[in-house]
């Protein structure tokens, strides 16, 4: 950083001018109004303490450098930035939020008078006051409230062990099919597909069309059963 800032008892030291003569043309100094707010009917900067910051560049210059000065002063926390012309009225103060904003007001620093002055206010929605100084009572939270990441389910915290070496599963023979049977319903065979099929010896006649009739053996003509004929 080319910058640096102004010791208190030199603050005068550049009357009635308030920046040194300088030789570069992007340099200039920053008057830093800080320390206290606005005040409404008229508009003022009522309060506060003032810094000089000399040899800013208006090449270098940046939103991030500003907050470097501001901390060189004790000034943390959230701030809003404003910038003036010297000579104007607060009227005439603009916000400052960004590096384009700071090359807008880098633009309208004079040849005659390189300085701006920058006035520092807290931002109303946000508070500068330190955490430590704080009073903070933690409330535990309800079940319903509390997140899962801090109170997981006791499966998360416990699981169950897995299983090393698991029962072998159970193996049922399958049903044995059923086999057509054939013949009468009270007496009934298994039947066999593949088996040769029964055949019946043949045996004495019971009568019937359907049995052949065995034939007589011949009588001899000199037995008495011939003579008899």
């Amino acid at each position: 950083m080319s910058w640096f800032r102004r010791l208190k008892e030199d603050a005068d030291v550049y009357q009635p001018r308030q920046c040194p003569d300088y030789c570069e043309p992007g340099d200039f100094t920053l008057k830093i109004y800080h320390g206290a707010d606005w005040v409404d009917n008229p508009r003022a900067y009522v309060g506060g303490t003032v810094d000089f910051f000399d040899f800013c560049n208006a090449d270098q210059i940046s939103i991030i450098e500003i907050y470097s000065m501001l901390k060189e002063v004790d000034e943390f926390g959230f701030h809003q930035l404003w910038y003036k012309l010297p000579g104007t009225t607060f009227d005439r103060a603009f916000v400052l939020n960004n590096d384009e904003e700071l090359m807008t007001m880098c633009e309208l620093i004079s040849d005659v008078d390189k300085y701006m002055e920058i006035y520092v206010t807290t931002m109303a929605h946000l508070s500068t006051v330190p955490y430590r100084d704080l009073e903070v009572e933690f409330v535990e939270p309800t079940p319903k409230e509390a997140p899962e990441k801090n109170n997981p389910s006791p499966e998360k915290i416990n699981p169950a062990p897995e299983k090393i070496n698991p029962a072998p599963a159970k193996m049922y023979p399958a049903p044995a099919k059923s086999i057509p049977t054939v013949g009468n319903d009270d007496d009934q065979e298994e039947f066999d597909p593949c088996s040769k099929p029964k055949t019946t010896p043949p045996g004495p006649s019971t009568g019937g069309a359907s049995q052949q009739q065995r034939p007589s053996p011949p009588v001899d003509p000199r037995s008495p059963a011939a003579s008899v004929q």
